[in-house]
């Protein structure tokens, strides 16, 4: 179909469309082609680095040694000049990676953008964010102009509500878990809802005497498989995160229950979390239970999964204008970790949800959310400023069950 020139004009400067010569196209595609051999380079930026920190902090050692006073003076200038050469070294190494780290961020950007783009009348031209949105309310209007709840909708809304406020008062009185947490680690455990209709509280209370983080042994509680296999995927994950330079903290607890979800190993998921990682700061100050999510959907690719968290956001921002950056963030992780190939063939937020073991629900906030799209589990209402690590916790994005709104 061939749009009027002014017609498409028009949607460009209003931002429903963007549209890029071919030759800027053509471009962009030949430098994000190379996007997979400077992550390569990063990582090779990273461990040189390291090398180089780990042998300044020797030679550092060595001079601050009483044995280095004992050395002859040549011995000694010597000495100092290779800490001086190996200082030059990692600040080298450190200003190579942040370069890389920058360059590779400008090209997961740029893959966006090309990546939502057709060919169109010699140029290349796709709908933004808004466009998006703003197709998705035209289509829902068409095909549904008085869309209601039935009353069947309310009757299953009332028995979740029941069965949340039971097992939240369970787990508050018999599990001990705090108040501030109980609303949230309930939901998670709903997840894991049995075909026998009971719930994985004999397995959260296992994996509490693992984990002080009591929304951690709740997700790792609704994945059936054994717990000394999972708890072994879980320590490895602590392990890869402590030899990283964090200190355990609810954070790094909860990002190793939810990779530890993925079924992979640490070398496996290292490279693609690394990339998440380096693609979410812009947007958080705290990204690594967030990127952690995201990683630990084995059916896509980082710059797959950041593309689709991406497009989350753009839908998302036109229509809730009164959320921050982060806020915003926090609801395109949770539509974009429903997304999983088996359940939907194709990124279609009207595509049917297999019916399986583990069944996935849809937002009950038609404010944020105009169209259906498969989500995990979220009921939770609180914000995530309690750890049980310890003290004020940031308020991070928790997926399902922490932080109502956490960044």
């Amino acid at each position: 179909m061939q749009i009027p020139q002014g017609v498409l004009d028009y949607l460009a400067t209003s931002g429903y469309v963007s549209v890029m010569p071919k030759a800027d196209y053509d471009q962009a595609q030949a430098e994000v082609s190379t996007l997979t051999q400077m992550s390569q380079n990063l990582q090779n930026e990273i461990v040189a680095e390291r090398q180089a920190e780990m042998a300044l902090q020797q030679g550092e050692k060595k001079t601050h040694s009483i044995l280095f006073h004992f050395e002859g003076e040549d011995r000694k200038q010597a000495e100092l000049q290779n800490v001086q050469d190996e200082r030059v070294t990692v600040l080298k190494e450190q200003t190579e990676i942040t370069q890389i780290d920058s360059r590779i961020k400008d090209l997961i950007l740029k893959k966006s953008t090309i990546d939502r783009m057709v060919q169109y009348d010699g140029e290349y031209v796709s709908l933004t964010g808004y466009g998006v949105a703003a197709l998705s309310d035209l289509t829902s209007l068409r095909m549904n102009p008085t869309q209601t709840s039935s009353p069947t909708d309310n009757i299953d809304l009332q028995n979740l509500s029941e069965s949340l406020k039971s097992l939240d008062h369970d787990l508050r009185h018999h599990a001990h878990v705090p108040n501030e947490l109980s609303a949230g680690v309930a939901a998670v455990i709903m997840f894991g809802k049995r075909f026998d209709g009971t719930y994985p509280t004999d397995r959260f209370m296992q994996f509490s005497k693992m984990t002080r983080s009591q929304e951690s042994a709740a997700i790792l509680s609704v994945l059936n498989v054994p717990v000394d296999q999972l708890a072994n995927r879980f320590q490895s994950f602590r392990l890869m995160f402590n030899n990283w330079g964090y200190r355990q903290s609810e954070d790094t607890e909860l990002a190793s229950a939810y990779l530890s979800l993925s079924g992979f190993g640490p070398d496996d998921v290292k490279t693609k979390l690394t990339i998440i990682v380096d693609g979410l700061r812009s947007y958080l100050e705290y990204p690594l239970v967030a990127a952690a999510i995201l990683t630990s959907i084995p059916t896509l690719e980082a710059n797959e999964t950041l593309d689709l968290t991406e497009r989350a956001y753009s839908m998302l921002e036109p229509i809730a204008p009164g959320l921050d950056r982060s806020e915003l963030l926090s609801l395109s992780v949770r539509m974009v970790h429903g997304v999983k190939n088996e359940l939907v063939k194709q990124i279609d937020p009207t595509a049917k949800i297999a019916n399986t073991p583990v069944q996935f629900t849809h937002a009950p906030l038609p404010a944020f959310f105009l169209w259906y799209a498969p989500l995990v589990m979220v009921h939770s209402s609180y914000y995530s400023t309690f750890s049980g690590i310890g003290g004020v916790h940031p308020a991070h994005v928790h997926g399902y069950g922490g932080g109502g709104f956490g960044g």
